[in-house]
């Protein structure tokens, strides 16, 4: 019979199927030893059933993860051209400003695609309880928000440049941190997907798929310091991606 491993930090017990069956069938034969037939068999039963229906959940819950990413991207790109996020001026707290919807862009395609952070931010203020994400809270690894994972920076790896554009995927959200105010956008699905990045533009005030966190790069560089121009460019975007969701444990694992 092939081996069964038993997870330390979880407990649970990994078997093959083979080894499973073999199990079972030793026990059923040799019903004075553990408990009588009829329990064996009816724990056997259970146990598998058990692993069936989480292994359905599991994936079940993992295609629905892949489809709201790919929802992210679909809205996203629904929105090009519009003008609803145009920098506008308003009354701030130091008087008339320009005030830029980058953030709430963003939170808008997120919303509608279901994939809004879980727990907005608490505003101080009369009116309104919770708010979005600005840009730099999103650029910001020490802000948690809610339903959403820090996939770049990684304080435990140094990235090359080409490897923290791998990382990118489609309907992850970039940032990065400004003063007083950042930018923040929304990885596409087009031919540079790492590249191209929906976002409201503050420069044209239309919703753009335009690669404006490559947008410094340009001019001929001598050997090694495009990659230098590069990391420096790339190296302050911060990537988050929809959380994935958690796998529940099975307690008995059949592995084929």
């Amino acid at each position: 019979m092939r081996s069964a491993n038993i997870n330390a930090s979880t407990g649970n017990m990994h078997i093959s199927r083979h080894a499973f069956i073999t199990l079972c069938t030793s026990i059923f034969l040799r019903p004075g030893l553990l408990w009588g037939e009829e329990d064996v068999y009816e724990q056997c039963k259970e146990f598998e059933r058990r692993y069936r229906q989480i292994e359905k959940d599991n994936k079940k819950a993992l295609q629905a993860w892949i489809a709201m990413r790919q929802r992210i991207v679909d809205v996203a790109r629904l929105t090009l051209g519009s003008q609803d996020w145009a920098p506008t001026l308003a009354w701030t707290r130091s008087g008339r400003n320009m005030v830029f919807a980058c953030n709430e862009y963003v939170a808008y395609v997120l919303r509608q695609s279901g994939a809004a952070t879980s727990k907005p931010i608490e505003r101080n203020g009369l009116f309104s309880e919770f708010r979005d994400p600005l840009a730099n809270e999103w650029a910001d690894t020490n802000i948690e928000i809610k339903g959403w994972s820090v996939v770049y920076p990684d304080k435990n790896y140094q990235y090359k440049p080409n490897e923290i554009l791998a990382l990118r995927q489609p309907g992850d959200i970039v940032a990065f941190a400004g003063s007083p105010m950042g930018h923040v956008g929304i990885v596409s699905d087009h031919k540079f997907p790492n590249e191209c990045v929906f976002s409201a533009s503050a420069r044209t005030g239309k919703v753009e798929c335009n690669r404006w966190s490559m947008s410094d790069l340009r001019g001929i560089y001598r050997a090694g310091e495009y990659e230098k121009a590069l990391l420096k460019k790339i190296g302050n975007i911060t990537v988050r991606r929809l959380t994935r969701p958690l796998w529940r444990p099975t307690g008995l694992h059949i592995m084929c």
